[in-house]
């Protein structure tokens, strides 16, 4: 009997898995998340971001992978808090831009951004703890 039951509870969830579809990650739910990853940098050299303006000195560009679609327009301005991973640094910067070639959990700082957490450094790539502010 027990195992009817298990069997039968399994199966109701996968239907409401499937009639639900793939649980997708939405930016708004982000907000309040600790995300370790890597940070790299890059020089927008006054270039248009994602969010259609010129990219700051200071700013970030958020994975492509973890944003799709409108999602990401509603970030665009909003601020990320970044910090190295020991927590003796923290910069906050304004979202301008996506990074296509950012892994899931990595960022795109500008060079300015980047080096104002990493001065004596000649790494590109560094471990940092981020999340977008509210």
């Amino acid at each position: 009997m027990t195992i009817k039951i298990i069997k039968l509870a399994s199966i109701l969830i996968g239907i409401v898995f499937i009639a639900c579809g793939q649980p997708t990650v939405q930016a708004q739910n982000l907000q309040a998340d600790l995300i370790e990853g890597q940070a790299t940098y890059y020089d927008p050299a006054g270039n248009l971001g994602f969010c259609k303006k010129p990219v700051p000195k200071y700013a970030v560009a958020l994975p492509a992978q973890r944003f799709r679609g409108s999602d990401f327009l509603k970030l665009c301005g909003k601020r990320v808090k970044v910090s190295t991973l020991d927590g003796s640094k923290s910069i906050t910067v304004p979202i301008f831009d996506k990074c296509f070639a950012c892994n899931y959990n990595s960022i795109d700082l500008t060079t300015n951004a980047f080096t104002r957490l990493f001065p004596n450094t000649n790494n590109g790539r560094q471990t940092v703890i981020w999340s977008i502010q509210r």
